[in-house]
């Protein structure tokens, strides 16, 4: 198992900031609502911090990759409880530092997308939550990180991953 994937686990644990689907409010139902949707009812649009267990019976073996694919966390898509691409996963065995995460990029050229650390790095910064893809010009431009005051909040007390000029306060 990669060494981030290891540290997370023995750290960590499991996460699940993903709402249920009567919870969840999406985009394109929001400004139709009869009384202002609370920003708490469509947080799940900016792709929720999710990482399942690996001791689920869902691993695959991968034809393609020589390996098997072990379910990880389901997509941004699934997550805000749209018809979506592929589900996260990681793939084992690989005794690598890192990992990318495969199934994240779902055309047949490139599955693999994020690295783990960054996608963690990245989640954190939005306090949990990755954060939604933006779009200019009808192209994707990159992520924007969720404006919603309680996200600031969880995120403002997270520490930058591997960023060595922050040191705990104490």
């Amino acid at each position: 198992m990669p060494l981030s994937l290891r540290a997370f686990y023995e750290f960590v644990g499991t996460v699940n900031f993903m709402q249920s689907a009567n919870q969840l409010v999406q985009w394109h139902k929001r400004e139709n609502a009869p009384e202002p949707v609370p920003e708490l009812s469509y947080a799940g649009e900016y792709d929720p911090l999710v990482v399942q267990s690996l001791d689920n019976e869902d691993a695959e073996w991968d034809q393609r990759q020589g390996r098997s694919a072990w379910y990880l966390a389901p997509d941004e898509c699934h997550k805000a409880n749209y018809s979506g691409g592929m589900n996260y996963h990681v793939l084992l065995p690989d005794n690598g530092a890192d990992f990318q995460i495969y199934g994240m990029i779902c055309n047949e050229e490139d599955q693999f997308g994020d690295w783990f650390v960054d996608y963690l790095r990245e989640t954190f910064r939005g306090g949990g939550f990755r954060g939604g893809i933006a779009i200019d010009d009808d192209e994707v431009a990159g992520r924007e990180l969720p404006d919603l005051a309680f996200t600031r909040r969880l995120a403002a007390g997270l520490q930058e991953l591997g960023d060595e000029r922050s040191t705990p306060e104490g």
